[in-house]
């Protein structure tokens, strides 16, 4: 099959803050605390499955499995292979 391209895009990046770290009132968005609170659970809950995956990954063994486990599940390698591949 020819190559083909399937996806164009780009990605803006909007900083409230300038290179002494004050923020521009003029651009901070307008989002109430539930807002901020699900962005801030959200990143730390990212973090910690990130830094969780790197120290499975250094010891030789593979978050998937780790993170299915956990949740009390039967990990499915075929069905995950199939729907990546």
């Amino acid at each position: 099959m020819p190559r083909q391209k399937i996806l164009e895009m780009s990605v803006d990046l909007l900083s409230v803050l300038d290179p002494e770290g004050n923020v521009d009132e003029s651009l901070e968005p307008a989002l109430d605390n539930e807002m901020l609170e699900k962005f801030y659970r959200t990143m730390m809950l990212t973090r910690l499955f990130d830094d969780k995956a790197i120290k499975l990954s250094a010891s030789g063994q593979d978050a998937y499995l780790w993170l299915v486990s956990r949740a009390g599940g039967k990990p499915d390698r075929k069905r995950l292979c199939h729907e990546a591949g």
